[in-house]
């Protein structure tokens, strides 16, 4: 059986969904917006991911870019769902590498058959034969190292630390930066982490749990940022 996660704002389109694909024997997971979305990809595998193109705060190209940037998901097929019929916007979803641009009002049979149609090129993973073990805890930890932040977006950062990072672990990283920006350290979860050198480590990190507050404070600093890199460039 395969799986699909499906990522859009608007909950009549999740329920549609949930419907369509469970009575199709699809094992159907959803989420409300990209970050969401990335945090549910941290624990679980998909064999197909199906996300609308215009949400609020980070579209679906974004979520499409980012995963396609990531050895863990660039082989995972996506959709984009969109009312929008222009030219421009599939030619960018095709750029970007989608398996397929679903348009909307949404046929529930066509839907499917576009679904069995990405599936039969990307066959869903044989499971693994067997189970490992694993006990939940909760245990309280300090995380000091050095960290040099290469770069920032809405959705998280880059930095370069001397040592390496496990996907999934979550980081909280005190730097002058939030102060500038003036928000709280959010906290973050490791993505990639990519050795550079023996002594350098390139890690990915999303923003968890950040409020809208939040974003809009970060997105507003970037483009202040830009326009002042554009008039020194100028």
């Amino acid at each position: 059986m395969a799986t699909i996660l499906l990522v859009d704002d608007d909950h009549d389109i999740l329920n549609f969904g949930k419907k369509v694909f469970a009575a199709a024997g699809y094992d159907i997971i959803t989420a409300e917006n990209v970050l969401e979305a990335v945090e549910i990809l941290q624990v679980k595998d998909f064999d197909l991911i199906i996300s609308d193109a215009n949400m609020p705060t980070h579209s679906g190209f974004d979520l499409v870019e980012t995963l396609k940037s990531e050895d863990r998901y660039k082989n995972i097929p996506i959709a984009l769902l969109t009312a929008r019929r222009e030219r421009e916007d599939i030619e960018h979803a095709i750029r970007l590498g989608v398996a397929d641009y679903i348009v909307k009002p949404i046929d529930p049979s066509l839907l499917i058959k576009k679904v069995q149609g990405i599936l039969k090129k990307n066959p869903p993973r044989e499971p693994a034969l067997f189970d490992l073990q694993e006990v939940n805890i909760s245990v309280s930890g300090t995380l000091a190292t050095e960290v040099e932040i290469l770069s920032i977006s809405e959705m998280g950062l880059v930095i370069e630390t001397p040592n390496v990072f496990n996907e999934g672990q979550c980081i909280q990283i005190d730097s002058p930066l939030f102060q500038t920006i003036k928000i709280k350290a959010p906290i973050m979860k490791i993505l990639s982490c990519e050795k550079q050198t023996s002594q350098k480590w390139h890690s990915r990190v999303v923003f968890i749990g950040a409020t809208d507050a939040t974003l809009q404070r970060i997105r507003a600093w970037i483009n202040t940022e830009t326009v002042k890199h554009r008039t020194r460039a100028a």
